[in-house]
């Protein structure tokens, strides 16, 4: 959807999953004398990320940010949050202050209770409602139809996913049914002959050795 957005607006797209953001420096630059210095994320999408003046970025598990430490990124985060502090931020690599308030920032939490109260209190939030199985239907044929793509699995793969098999992923979270999509795929084109011009198809047992490989904790949406 976020992707969609940016898209459509042709705006610079950046993903950046609050989890794997070590240090504040990621975000807002190193000052240029430390070891493996860089000119942080934002800076980065803002001043090198195509000819837009308001890239898009995604956080992701905002409500999984660390906020004790020295690490603490909560500081940072409502700096750029804040409206009017988003307006001068010293980049630290650049060494000047950067006007951040063009930026259009989405987050994703799975439980916004979680969220530190002072950025949930920056924040505009709203629930994102579960896909009905018809929905699931046509998310899970468009995770098939681009993997196969990607993949170049044209010539080996039929072009549909069997009706019978779609009960078996429309009952999980988007990102959980992609995962049970792609390791079918992976299982299924095991049965693929190269010296036969037949495709293979998707089957129950596809499903059934994928349920038994993929984690069942991974919940959240596709972006």
């Amino acid at each position: 959807m976020i992707i969609q957005f940016s898209s459509m607006f042709s705006l610079y797209f950046n993903s950046l999953p609050v989890t794997s953001v070590g240090d504040k420096f990621e975000l807002i630059g190193a000052h240029r004398t430390w070891n493996h210095a860089s000119i942080g994320s934002f800076a980065k999408a803002l001043l090198m990320g195509g000819d837009t003046s308001q890239p898009c970025f995604l956080i992701d598990e905002l409500c999984m940010v660390n906020n004790k430490g020295e690490r603490n990124l909560v500081p940072t985060l409502l700096n750029i949050f804040e409206s009017q502090q988003s307006k001068s931020v010293t980049e630290n690599f650049l060494g000047i202050e950067v006007d951040f308030s063009g930026l259009i920032i989405f987050t994703t939490t799975n439980n916004i209770e979680n969220l530190v109260p002072a950025l949930r209190s920056r924040i505009v939030s709203f629930d994102i409602p579960n896909p009905s199985s018809e929905q699931m239907e046509l998310i899970g044929s468009n995770i098939y139809s681009k993997y196969r793509k990607e993949k170049q699995l044209e010539g080996f793969l039929s072009e549909k996913i069997p009706t019978i098999c779609f009960k078996l992923y429309i009952n999980e979270p988007p990102r959980q049914a992609k995962q049970l999509l792609i390791a079918a795929i992976r299982h299924a084109i095991q049965r693929v002959d190269v010296k036969s011009n037949m495709k293979v198809s998707l089957e129950p047992s596809d499903f059934q050795y994928s349920s038994n490989h993929s984690s069942s904790k991974t919940i959240g949406f596709v972006h």
